[in-house]
């Protein structure tokens, strides 16, 4: 066989790559319908990566063959009319020829809006994005930026759906969520006022090797209020740097690497923006990994488990990253070697009873296993004070009478109307209603048989000592060995003289106790008070393996003569 002159060969080599659709090119087929079941002409298929096949729209029947390259792509089907919505197809993996089947085209209606800033001018170029209320996914709105006159108009499927606003890069104003709006038709949402804010940046590094954490994901919440400040493009860069706006205020960050990296995320708390705030190089430390399975009968699987781990000394709750199981009920979080308690605590309406795993050991990776939660019964109720009105703030506790063992009841607290409601298994259990700081009332534990959904509406009754103990300086550090400022009050709300022996006590992270006001006898009249503010009490020097960590200052109020406390009040503060 004659062989190609080298002229041909670099003839043919140029045809090659000026057609490179001559690779391997595959097919995706399938049919665009209406939710009806009428075919949809003249819908355009948008592939990823710049690819940009011939013809790619539907034909009068609403049927597609499109050629394209072999890979994996995101494929948005973009109607020509708008009573239809958008929708996206994503990682979809063309090898041969696929099929998508019927592609179903949700009716679609008008969301429009205005986004300006606090001066009432229009934001050009602002960017709208559109979530799933319920999972988090992000709608297909294209030509969903804001015009000349700061309007935008995307067209959405009926739902409820959080929607964001956010400036253009470059622009110093905040990004806003409105949340929970509910679309059944066309709407007109309340304008977008984006306040004006300060770049907060930093570098994010792994503190062992100094290499940049590439990918991790930074959000910030209000300090005080909890609230999320919206902050797109919050990811770290290639070198570990992010660069957010925020307003002006006080912030608590958090830093969650990429799933799958072997590091611990990080939260820094009470960071002050006035201006422009770098914070400088933030690590974060390489831990173990621990993963497992959590399940309910019928080896099903439990997903969106909420997993948060405390160290046994002192109780003090980690920040774990992704500390959530998926759909198929697996786990994966990242912790620091240690001796911790593990709590499993499943999706609100799962009639499920949260569980907690005492003395977890970590000293390496470590496969947990399967856990295996049980179905719960519906304990719920009204608090009532002895007079009949409602007592509120508190929460509920609930303990096996055999063992002394509590039993985990999440969101356990009593509301502003009075009510509780907690799962807990079937069997009788000790149940302690604990009444809220500085209550005339007396916590309340009654023995409550549990079969079936259980109503338990106990009366509390009348403290004839009511006790408040209180940090001076709210979340105030002492030094070891060093004095704390309380305040504290006794208060007789009753019609006869009362009084009691008041003992107050430190208990220390590892759970020892010490007497730092012995038994001190007191008797009040009808409707006295005793109070007194910044009390210096004196404190013995910590261990120091205990600095940083919490303490615990109780006061009890103790039968005349004997060890049987009636009335209680702490707090925790930290011994540095």
């Amino acid at each position: 066989m004659r062989s190609l002159s080298p002229l041909a060969a670099c003839f043919l080599t140029a045809i090659a790559l000026a057609f490179p659709g001559t690779a391997r090119a595959d097919t995706v087929t399938g049919t665009v319908r209406t939710a009806a079941g009428l075919p949809v002409a003249g819908v355009t298929l948008e592939f990823s990566g710049g690819v940009t096949p011939l013809n790619p729209t539907t034909d009068a029947n609403g049927v597609f063959t499109i050629t394209v390259v072999a890979g994996t792509y995101d494929i948005d089907f973009l109607p020509p009319q708008t009573t239809l919505a958008p929708r996206q197809y994503l990682g979809a993996v063309v090898a041969g020829t696929l099929n998508l089947g019927i592609v179903t085209l949700a009716p679609g209606f008008l969301l429009s809006g205005v986004v300006r800033t606090t001066a009432m001018a229009p934001i050009v170029g602002a960017d709208i994005n559109v979530y799933d209320a319920v999972t988090g996914e992000k709608l297909l709105t294209p030509t969903d930026n804001t015009t000349a006159t700061g309007s935008f108009g995307v067209i959405v499927p009926a739902g409820t759906f959080d929607v964001r606003a956010a400036p253009p890069a470059g622009q110093l104003f905040v990004a806003i969520l409105q949340e929970n709006v509910v679309v059944s038709g066309p709407l007109t949402l309340p304008a977008f006022t984006l306040p004006p804010g300060f770049v907060l940046s930093g570098t994010v590094r792994n503190s062992q090797t100094m290499a940049a954490i590439v990918g991790g994901d930074i959000d910030v919440d209000n300090a005080l209020t909890g609230a999320r400040v919206q902050t797109p493009s919050d990811d770290t860069s290639a070198t570990g740097a992010f660069s957010v706006i925020v307003p002006a205020g006080t912030f608590n960050i958090t830093i969650d690497p990429p799933a799958g990296l072997a590091v611990q995320g990080r939260r820094i708390l009470n960071v002050v923006v006035t201006g422009t705030t770098a914070a400088g190089t933030i690590t974060l430390d390489p831990g173990f990994v621990l993963t497992g399975t959590i399940q309910r009968a019928g080896n099903l699987p439990v997903g969106g488990c909420d997993l948060d781990v405390d160290r046994v000394l002192g109780l003090q709750r980690l920040y774990t990253a992704y500390d959530f199981s998926e759909v198929n009920g697996t786990f994966r979080i990242v912790v620091p070697a240690g001796l911790f308690h593990l709590t499993i605590t499943p999706p609100t309406g799962q009639a499920l009873v949260a569980r907690r795993i005492l003395n977890l050991n970590v000293t390496g990776n470590q496969n947990l296993g399967t856990y295996v939660l049980t179905t719960g019964q519906w304990l719920s109720g009204t608090i009532f004070r002895g007079n009949g009105q409602i007592e509120s703030g508190g929460n509920i506790d609930v303990f096996n009478p055999s063992t002394g063992e509590e039993i985990v009841t999440p969101n356990d607290m009593v509301a502003a109307n009075g009510t509780y409601g907690v799962w807990v298994p079937s069997g009788t259990w000790n149940v302690r209603v604990r009444t809220k700081k500085a209550s005339l009332y007396f916590d309340l534990t009654s023995s409550v048989p549990v079969s079936g959904p259980t109503t338990y509406t106990p009366g509390l009754p009348l403290s004839p000592v009511a006790s408040y103990l209180g940090a001076n300086v709210p979340g105030q550090s002492v030094p070891s060995g060093g004095a704390i400022l309380v305040d504290f009050a006794l208060y007789n709300p009753t019609a006869s003289g009362a009084g009691g022996d008041l003992v107050v006590t430190l208990t220390d992270p590892a759970g020892g106790v010490t007497t730092l006001v012995p038994t001190l006898p007191f008797l009040l009249n009808p409707g006295q008070l005793i109070a007194a503010f910044g009390l210096p009490i004196p404190l013995p020097p910590a261990n120091p393996a205990h600095l940083g960590l919490p303490f615990r200052l109780r006061l009890n109020v103790n039968f005349f003569g004997t060890s049987t406390t009636f009335e209680t009040d702490d707090f925790s503060f930290l011994v540095q």
